[in-house]
């Protein structure tokens, strides 16, 4: 695998610049030329991968977050969600675009000092967005409760399994699971797709939603540094 870099457009329409994700290969770290013009470049690396976040941090990437991967073996687990959860429909989002925009703190936009609270909350909004616009996400489901959307996670369909790309619950209503149940749909769609197992991405500090996957089955997986660099 090369290293390379690849122009990320929807992120860079959000944040008004060119945005670019980068892939690296260890052997080639250095001979990337990076790029001089107004930019934000972003990347992922493996925690076991020290020479590498070494270099990073050298070439000017700061480290903003661990993610932490986990997952779920969708046989195993104990699947029966309630009936509060529902396909989401047009007319939900308003609501699950403020949730959205009010419910992630500890994402690494909000967690980059170089980028504004109001601008990370308008990435989340214009992310669950594009579900409904028909360019993200295989299914959204909300939690309806008091005839209003209270909760909802968007999932991704993968060849053997479910991804999680965001779940959020209204502030209000925690405590009364609707988090866990919305992840417990997720499992029965896992399950109705045949598929092996479903997986759920957070942050290191993020220990309310760590342990809530943990309560649901999900397991540790793997973890990664996640870096951005700006140039202004």
């Amino acid at each position: 695998m090369e290293s390379k870099l690849e122009l990320d457009t929807w992120l860079g329409s959000v944040l008004e610049k060119a945005v670019y994700k980068y892939t690296y290969n260890s052997d080639n770290l250095i001979s990337i030329k990076w790029p001089k013009e107004k930019c934000m470049i972003y990347t992922k690396i493996d925690v076991n991968n020290s020479n590498v976040l070494n270099k990073l941090l050298r070439e000017g990437f700061r480290l903003i977050d661990v993610n932490i991967q986990m997952k779920a073996n969708i046989e195993k687990a104990s699947i029966k969600s309630n009936s509060s959860i529902e396909i989401a429909q047009d007319c939900d989002e308003l609501q699950i675009k403020e949730i959205a925009g009010k419910e992630f703190k500890y994402d690494r936009f909000h967690a980059d000092p170089l980028i504004e609270n109001a601008i990370a909350k308008k990435i989340k909004e214009k992310w669950v967005a594009t579900y409904f616009k028909g360019k993200r996400g295989y299914k959204l489901y909300i939690s309806r409760l008091e005839n209003k959307a209270v909760g909802f996670v968007l999932i991704m369909r993968h060849k053997n399994s479910i991804v999680v790309d965001l779940l959020a619950v209204s502030n209000k209503y925690r405590g009364r699971g609707v988090g866990k149940n919305l992840l417990l749909k997720c499992l029965e769609e896992g399950a109705k797709l045949e598929n092996d197992f479903i997986y759920v991405g957070s942050q290191l500090r993020n220990i309310p939603a760590i342990n809530l996957y943990e309560k649901t089955g999900f397991r540790y997986a793997k973890s990664s540094f996640v870096l951005h660099k700006h140039n202004f």
